[in-house]
């Protein structure tokens, strides 16, 4: 199987036991190389008996992340990083979404990106970065400063505004972009940062 997309268009309630079908579903997918997975699913993901990651590898070499981006998914985000030990790329398509009620794993919020995650990936083989409707903001600059800090074979960051915006806030959008190429330390010699 070449391609996955799992999205659960709008939904938003929780079912105990959910996050397990969600891994047994998932583990039936293994083979998959592109695998883009939804905000709920991310949400939801973290409620099965193993929150770390699956208990197969994927063979996923392009993971399509569709995220807030926001807390709530940040369990969900590393699980399925855990879970593609041959990736290659990874895209974070930033989306506007709603909140799964659910009880969640307290994490510190400001600091998670901040502790080191090392995954296979990052020392092996993750090669490109894409982060789509990138606008700069707090958690988005977190994940990327310890993605670029930890990935030693990380060639390209490819950076995407929303479209249509006005002029002074995609000017602020590529302030941010500037940031990150110019302070944020990379472990690859050879990485380049762009802004589209």
């Amino acid at each position: 199987m070449d391609e996955v997309s799992l999205d659960f268009g709008r939904l938003s309630q929780f079912q105990a036991g959910l996050g397990t079908h969600f891994c047994d579903l998932l583990c039936s997918l293994v083979s998959a190389k592109t695998v883009t997975v939804c905000p709920f699913l991310i949400q939801v993901i973290q409620d099965n008996v193993n929150p770390l990651r699956l208990r197969a590898d994927m063979k996923t070499t392009r993971l399509v992340l569709m995220t807030t981006l926001e807390p709530r998914e940040f369990v969900g985000i590393r699980f399925m990083i855990n879970s593609c030990p041959y990736l290659e790329t990874l895209t974070f398509q930033l989306v506007v979404r709603t909140a799964v009620r659910m009880v969640r794993v307290p994490i510190d919020a400001n600091g998670y990106w901040r502790v080191g995650i090392f995954h296979p990936c990052f020392k092996n083989t993750l090669k490109y970065l894409e982060v789509w409707n990138f606008c700069g903001d707090f958690y988005e600059l977190q994940l990327l400063k310890n993605l670029i800090r930890v990935c030693r074979v990380l060639e390209r960051v490819d950076l995407y505004a929303p479209m249509g915006l006005a002029v002074d806030r995609l000017d602020r959008i590529r302030a941010k972009a500037d940031f990150v190429r110019e302070t944020f330390r990379a472990s690859s010699a050879d990485l380049s940062i762009h802004l589209y």
